[in-house]
């Protein structure tokens, strides 16, 4: 089991291992067992930015636009590109769809909980409580001790930017 988002499936389908990859909701720790598919997950970001070198600022802003477009929005479910839609139009579509899990991230939207919404949380998220997540996985670090080293970091970040 790896916890990736929904294009993992479509990265190993593209490398045609002959395997099938199922999505499932986040598992939830025993104490939350009874209300399974009540429990929050998390809703990520559709990351598309403009990088300060680029040659076309302007080409790059339309293209940006485009892609966030109800159009373009929507051939996230009739065709399965691995990601999920950002609109309810293309979310509720009723139409055919080609992407097999649609079902599955519906549900799990309803009890989605954002990114808190902050200039640094990507960075955090990858700098600081990813690798201590992983101190913790490989035992480097008990789970309590290495969450609260990363919350005080994060928390510290947090208080320098307000």
């Amino acid at each position: 089991m790896s916890i990736e988002g929904p294009w993992y499936p479509c990265l190993l389908n593209d490398r045609k291992l002959n395997k099938k990859v199922y999505i499932v909701p986040v598992p939830v720790p025993d104490i939350l067992a009874e209300e399974y598919d009540r429990a929050p997950t998390l809703q990520d970001l559709c990351m598309m930015a403009i990088n300060s070198a680029t040659k076309h600022p302007q080409e790059t802003w339309e293209f940006i636009k485009y892609m966030r477009s109800p159009e373009a929005d929507l051939s996230w479910v009739t065709t399965d590109f691995g990601a999920i839609p950002v609109t309810h139009a293309a979310m509720n579509y009723s139409g055919e769809v080609k992407c097999p899990n649609l079902p599955l991230f519906r549900h799990e939207l309803e009890n989605a909980v954002p990114w808190p919404n902050h200039p640094q949380m990507i960075a955090m998220i990858s700098n600081i409580l990813a690798p201590y997540c992983e101190k913790a996985i490989i035992g480097e670090l008990g789970v309590a001790e290495a969450l609260r080293i990363a919350a005080d970091e994060m928390r510290a970040i947090i208080g320098e930017t307000r």
